[in-house]
C-alpha cells in the first residue's frame, strides 16, 4: 500500500481492463481448466487455484488491508469499494459460473453415458456433491472461505 503525506490509502495504478472485462474475458473462460481440481478436491480449491494462477500486475480488484471488508474494484474508470453484499454476489456468481461450466463441459458432454453407465452416474453424483454440498450452508461456507483467501491474495 502506498500512502501519501496525509496517511490516506492511495489506489494502485489503474489496470488495463475493468473488473467486468477481467471476469468475462479473462477469468471465466479459464474455469474449465479447473474443473478437475474441483472433482479431485472441492469447489473452494478449484476457485482458489483459478485466482492464484491468474494473478497479474494491476489487477482490477484489490484488498487494501487483508480484511474481508476492504475490497476495491476498478469500474467506470475509477476504484470503488465493494460492499459486503456486492462481494457476496460476486462470489456467488463465480460459483454459478463453475456450475455452468460443469454442466456444459461435463454433464452435456457425457449425457448419453449418464443414461446407461453406472460408473458415470456415480461420478456425476460425486461431482455434483462437490458443487452443492451435503448441507444447506455449503455455499455460505465456500463464500466465507473465499473472502478470507482473496483478502490475503489480493492485498496490496
Amino acid at each position: 500500500n502506498k500512502k501519501d503525506e496525509m496517511n490516506t490509502v492511495v489506489s494502485p495504478v489503474n489496470p488495463k481492463m475493468n473488473f467486468y472485462e477481467f471476469n468475462k474475458t479473462y477469468l471465466y473462460p479459464k474455469i474449465k481448466v479447473y474443473l478437475d481440481i474441483v472433482f479431485e478436491n472441492d469447489l473452494f480449491t478449484g476457485i482458489k487455484y483459478l485466482f492464484e494462477n491468474n494473478m497479474f500486475e494491476n489487477m482490477p480488484i484489490y484488498n487494501s488491508n487483508g480484511r474481508i471488508t476492504s475490497f476495491y474494484i476498478f469500474e467506470n474508470d475509477t476504484w470503488s469499494k465493494l460492499s459486503t453484499e456486492r462481494l457476496n454476489k460476486y462470489l456467488e456468481q463465480i460459483i454459478e459460473e463453475f456450475m455452468f461450466v460443469f454442466n456444459s463441459e461435463w454433464i452435456q458432454v457425457n449425457q448419453e453415458k449418464l443414461l446407461v453407465d453406472e460408473n458415470y452416474q456415480e461420478k456425476y453424483l460425486k461431482y455434483m456433491e462437490k458443487f452443492v454440498g451435503t448441507n444447506c450452508n455449503h455455499q455460505e461456507k465456500i463464500t466465507s472461505q473465499l473472502k478470507s483467501f482473496l483478502a490475503k491474495l489480493l492485498k496490496v
